[in-house]
């Protein structure tokens, strides 16, 4: 089974404002879902109309200066799709 978290901040698993760590919720998914393969996608500081007007960005980088890549959804889900 594969499943990608795509979000802002909560989906980085930012876990404060003025702090660089992270702690991503796919991190747990992984524990609790054997055999999975859970990747994420976590823009902080983005708000919904930036992640739908980058849905086919190759590169982002968030507010937190995470350069993610792919970044937007529809260009992650092709990704995927050329793995398999």
């Amino acid at each position: 089974m594969r499943i990608l978290c795509y979000g802002d901040s909560l989906t980085a698993g930012l876990l404060s404002n003025w702090t660089t760590e992270f702690e991503p919720y796919s991190q747990t998914l992984e524990r609790l879902i054997p055999n999975s393969e859970i990747d994420h996608i976590g823009l902080s500081g983005w708000d919904t109309f930036q992640m739908i007007s980058a849905l086919d960005a190759n590169v982002a980088v968030d507010v937190k200066d995470v350069e993610w890549k792919p970044a937007g959804l529809r260009a992650a889900l092709r990704s995927t799709q050329t793995q398999t």
